[in-house]
């Protein structure tokens, strides 16, 4: 698929499902509990990123490259 289209389509998701883009912090004098709240620091790009497999690119190259990166 194109690149741009891709990222079209995850911030799409991103606003009708917000969420996803959410993370965990302390409450504020109880910092063993916790609660969930908008990341205003959110950076999609961190979190999609564009790869080229090394070698012949295959599906088994494709697998190898998601077992190491999970």
């Amino acid at each position: 698929p194109r690149w741009d289209a891709v990222q079209r389509r995850v911030e799409h998701v991103l606003e009708h499902v917000p969420v996803l883009v959410e993370k965990v912090v302390p409450m504020p004098l109880h910092p063993t509990t916790l609660r969930w709240t908008k990341d205003t620091d959110f950076d999609l790009d961190y979190h999609l990123r564009r790869v080229v497999l090394p070698g012949e690119p295959d599906e088994q190259g494709l697998f190898d490259h998601a077992r190491t990166m999970a």
